[in-house]
């Protein structure tokens, strides 16, 4: 309970000094659907980092790592929901992202991270060959 009103705190206090829309704003949302999660709240984690994704967008723009994160995190708050599609398309974006901006063919720990991810989300799917690809880098 300390974390999540701090965090609160830390984001009225940044909101007001800094304005709302500053990227450090997103951080606080993340942070703040980061304690909801292990609270297994989604739903409200969800809103959380829906606004932190906003936020960061806003700021940096589509193709940012913090984006990536953001939508990683995303996709696993929808997966924890058992919305499996969902999951899948918000971790495909954050791949997609993380592939532009290291390479194609990059070999990272947020590539392999967004890679599990998937993976995971495919064998909830029951989409084992597939998973598989995902879980040794070797997806499609």
């Amino acid at each position: 309970d300390d974390a999540f009103e701090n965090y609160e705190e830390a984001l009225r206090v940044r909101s007001n000094i800094l304005g709302e829309d500053h990227p450090s704003c997103a951080i606080c949302f993340h942070n703040i659907g980061n304690i909801h999660f292990a609270y297994e709240e989604y739903s409200v984690a969800l809103e959380h980092y829906t606004e932190s994704l906003s936020l960061r967008i806003s700021a940096m723009g589509r193709n940012h790592p913090s984006v990536a994160m953001t939508l990683n995190s995303i996709g696993t708050a929808h997966a924890y929901r058992n919305s499996y599609d969902e999951a899948l398309l918000f971790h495909e974006r954050a791949l997609l992202i993380w592939r532009e901006i290291m390479g194609q063919n990059a070999s990272h720990p947020a590539i392999a991270e967004t890679l599990f991810h998937i993976g995971v989300v495919l064998k909830k799917k029951v989409q084992l060959n597939e998973a598989i690809e995902y879980f040794i880098g070797k997806e499609r």
